[in-house]
């Protein structure tokens, strides 16, 4: 019995904002008819919907255009940006190949045609270095 009575107890408090919400809303509705029923004139003009319906129209054109000119200033900035790495390049190369260049004429000028050449030379300076060196030493231990 008691179980009975938790069970219909519970029934009428689930089941009973079911049905007092029904009412609102049917209250609700009734008091909105009335009220539309009740107007002398309408809400609005067709004036007024014309003109919200301009601005609303100059609004999307004005954002179209916005999102235009960002798209533009994005892709001057990636232009720019490209630009200058591809200078940054072009100068590194040439530069590169300047000084390959001033290389060339310099060991030109000194009379070197080959890198053999080159190595000859750079081993006979520096074996008469060290020899004038050791003489230098023989001198100072001597004496």
């Amino acid at each position: 019995m008691p179980r009975l009575l938790n069970t219909c107890f519970l029934t009428f408090l689930l089941l009973s904002p079911a049905s007092v919400s029904q009412e609102t809303e049917a209250n609700k509705e009734d008091s909105a008819q009335k009220e539309v029923e009740s107007l002398q004139k309408p809400l609005y003009t067709p004036f007024i919907e014309r003109y919200v319906l301009d601005k609303i129209k100059q609004l999307r054109i004005d954002q179209a255009k916005a999102k235009q000119e960002l798209i533009q200033q994005i892709v001057d900035r990636e232009h720019n940006s490209v630009d200058r790495a591809v200078a940054y390049a072009t100068d590194t190369v040439t530069y590169f190949f300047y000084l390959i260049a001033a290389a060339t004429s310099i060991l030109v000028l000194v009379g070197w045609r080959s890198l053999q050449d080159i190595k000859e030379r750079v081993h006979s300076l520096a074996d008469e270095e060290i020899s004038n060196w050791f003489k230098n030493m023989k001198n100072v231990w001597r004496s």
